[in-house]
């Protein structure tokens, strides 16, 4: 990544970093903040691939820098559908760092669902949906678990509290008429 010029470009970088996690987790206290901005700008315009290089670099140096476990896991479940196994791990890992944070739980409980284990992400999601109030993403994901395990009174309502958070929520819109047509 090209070094970053003037601070109004850096400090967006850094505020879309802090919104897409925790605040709490920037800036990396090992030396690590220009390659999570790096892997961070490279998801943002879809280089899956080159984000994820970035967080296993990160993770080299530092194994158990949560972001990035949390981070490379999400893009291999939900962007490359690779070493899901693998990813399962690092989410676990960053939960055990950080357990309080919605995004890690998030991620957990969606590569437990990719691994076809959607009894096992149900606890993860309701702690991300509950840490992390306001964010729709949250009870959609959950609200497609819930379908996925045949609860589809409660995947409705995830959907729905979805809706109430953001009405434009894409996923849950599309949950619920699924629901509808099945």
């Amino acid at each position: 990544m090209a070094p970053l010029v003037g601070v109004g470009i850096g400090c967006i970088i850094l505020l879309s970093c802090a919104m897409a996690h925790s605040v709490r987790d920037y800036p990396p206290v090992d030396g690590s903040f220009n390659a999570h901005l790096e892997a961070e700008w490279l998801y943002e315009r879809g280089q899956y691939r080159a984000s994820a290089d970035c967080y296993r670099q990160i993770l080299r140096h530092n194994p158990d820098d949560a972001v990035a476990l949390n981070n490379l896991a999400w893009i291999q479940v939900e962007h490359l559908g690779i070493d899901l196994r693998a990813s399962l791990k690092m989410a676990q890992r960053a939960v055990e760092l950080r357990w309080h944070t919605p995004e890690f739980q998030d991620t957990l409980g969606w590569a437990y669902y990719k691994l076809g284990q959607p009894d096992r992400a149900v606890a993860p999601l309701r702690l991300a949906e509950q840490f992390g109030r306001g964010d729709p993403i949250f009870p959609s994901h959950l609200g497609e678990v819930y379908a996925a395990l045949g609860r589809r009174a409660e995947a409705r309502a995830a959907y729905q509290r979805a809706l109430e958070l953001d009405p434009t929520c894409e996923e849950a819109r599309r949950g619920l008429d699924h629901l509808d047509y099945d």
